[in-house]
């Protein structure tokens, strides 16, 4: 039956993507923290600060989803 190992590499592969967007989105908020630490604009600060809780959220749904392995669990505690 072709069908069982195609359905374990799609859910491999879905995995690693959304492995891939949570890291992502990480390092988006980092960034976005960055840039609102480097400036002297209120406004422009709270902005990227809001940006960067946007970004950490998209993460937390996602991993809160997630069935990730300890490999990808680990990955993501590093990143």
């Amino acid at each position: 039956m072709e069908s069982l190992p195609q359905f374990e590499e799609l859910k491999r592969n879905h995995d690693a993507l959304r492995c891939q967007f949570i890291s992502t989105e990480l390092d988006l908020a980092i960034t976005f923290v960055g840039i609102s630490r480097s400036t002297d604009d209120p406004v422009r600060a709270e902005r990227n600060l809001e940006h960067a809780r946007d970004a950490v959220q998209a993460a937390k749904k996602f991993l809160k989803e997630a069935s990730l392995s300890r490999k990808r669990e680990k990955k993501l505690s590093v990143s």
